[in-house]
């Protein structure tokens, strides 16, 4: 094997990194006063289930990195949207592009439906303050803001 050039990481790139795991967080963080009121115990539970989920992005991000970087030599030019499907080719074929593939559609999918549980949550909580229609804080059965939800999925399907 030919020795490759090693390519010197700038404090930016650095910082960029890190700037991108900070807002992943926080996007975990900015749904957690939505869910306070739905958890029994959310002084003991809430900084336990932050604490875990801020260690699993770390990991779910660091760890495809560290392969990505260590096993195939490093051209940054190609690292653009979608090189990881690429990586997963050469290193494990076509199985392993279809997982990286499945696993980003359903990590998409799962924070799209966060997201919209959020808001209908978010409307839940305002109808019961009295500023949209009484209607919104309906709930179904299982204690879930049931016409907010609708209402979410309706707004997607109509921009769908």
């Amino acid at each position: 094997m030919e020795p490759t050039e090693v390519e010197v990481v700038t404090e930016a790139e650095v910082q960029k990194v890190i700037k991108a795991e900070a807002v992943e967080v926080a996007k975990i963080v900015a749904l957690t006063p939505i869910a306070i009121r739905e958890v029994d115990n959310p002084s003991k539970s809430l900084p336990k289930a932050l604490f875990y989920a801020a260690i699993l992005i770390i990991l779910s991000y660091l760890y495809p990195l560290l392969i990505g970087t260590g096993a195939i030599p490093l051209d940054r030019k190609l690292w653009t949207d979608g090189y990881f499907s690429d990586i997963a080719k050469i290193i494990g074929g076509v199985w392993l592009t279809w997982w990286m593939q499945g696993a980003a559609a359903a990590s998409n999918m799962g924070m799209f439906i966060a997201k919209m549980s959020s808001y209908s949550y978010q409307l839940l909580r305002m109808a019961e303050l009295g500023m949209p229609p009484k209607f919104f804080s309906m709930r179904s059965r299982y204690g879930t803001p049931l016409v907010g939800i609708m209402f979410s999925a309706s707004g997607v399907l109509l921009l769908s």
